[in-house]
């Protein structure tokens, strides 16, 4: 019996070391280049690209807040679901 469990864990665990590798792979092959950016160079000659950069990333910032406070709502409103269906007999 015991034989029987230890190899089921084993392949449990052999899954889960390839669904996470699997969702490594996937998260570094989306990324974005690391030379996006331009040189320092580059922005020292053009103050206003700068200045569009940092406009670009606070905006960024700003839509990945407001996709997490959607987020945070959801589960807000999933909890109260649940935690009513849990009280009421």
């Amino acid at each position: 019996m015991l034989k029987k469990q230890s190899a089921g864990l084993v392949l449990w665990g052999a899954v889960l070391f390839v669904a996470w590798n699997a969702l490594l792979l996937l998260f570094f092959w989306t990324r974005p280049a690391p030379g996006r950016l331009p040189s320092d160079s580059a922005l020292e000659e053009d103050p206003a690209g700068l200045t569009r950069e940092v406009i670009r990333l606070a905006e960024d910032a700003e839509a990945e807040l407001e996709r997490q406070r959607g987020l945070l709502q959801q589960i807000r409103e999933h909890h109260a679901r649940w935690s009513r269906r849990w009280r009421a007999p």
